[in-house]
This record gives C-alpha cells, structure tokens and sequence, in this order.
C-alpha cells in the first residue's frame, strides 16, 4: 500500500513540475498559446484526478479498517478538497470583481 502511495505521490510531483515548466513557457503564436493553455488544463484535471483518488483510497482503507472516526475524517477531508477545488474558481473571478469596483470607483 505504501508503495502504491509513494508512486502516486511521484507522479503528482512531476505533474506539478509540468504544470509550473508550462506556465513559465512563453507562447509565440496565437496556437501555440492555445496548445500551452490545453495542456495545462488537461494537467490540473490529471492532478485533480489522482488526488481525488487519493483521498478516497485513504477513506476506504479507513472504512475497511473499521476505524470509523478515521473514516469520517478522511471523508471530510476529500469533500473538503473537492469544495475547496470546485469553489476556487469562482472566489477569483468575486475576488477580481470587488478589486474592480473598489480601485475603479465602479
């Protein structure tokens, strides 16, 4: 089990290492920023991905222990992660707005 953990872990590591070398690329054509901008998403949702199944992997080893505080704690913490990754996007977007109504007098 450990072994799986650590190979996981390895490869959300690299996946992060090619997240942050495609964002530090710079895009000299219109295509090639579209190509950059596609994989980098397709890179976050294998990130996501994995770390979704991550935490449910953790959850079940806790349901199949009988540990059932341990269990309801890891369920926590996968929903948690969900809320936290689905709601980011929309706490920028409010965060931007108020910057602009309050810098811009708008």
């Amino acid at each position: 089990m450990r072994e799986a953990l650590d190979r996981v872990k390895g490869r959300l590591d690299e996946l992060t290492q090619r997240l942050q070398e495609l964002k530090a690329q710079r895009a000299q054509t219109r295509a090639h920023k579209a190509l950059k901008d596609k994989e980098v998403l397709d890179v976050k949702k294998q990130r996501y991905a994995r770390t979704s199944r991550q935490f449910a992997m953790d959850a079940m080893d806790q349901i199949a222990t009988g540990d059932s505080a341990g269990a309801v704690e890891a369920i926590k913490e996968c929903l948690d992660h969900k809320a936290f990754v689905r709601s980011e996007p929309h706490l920028m977007n409010a965060s931007q707005q108020i910057q602009r109504q309050v810098f811009r007098g708008e």
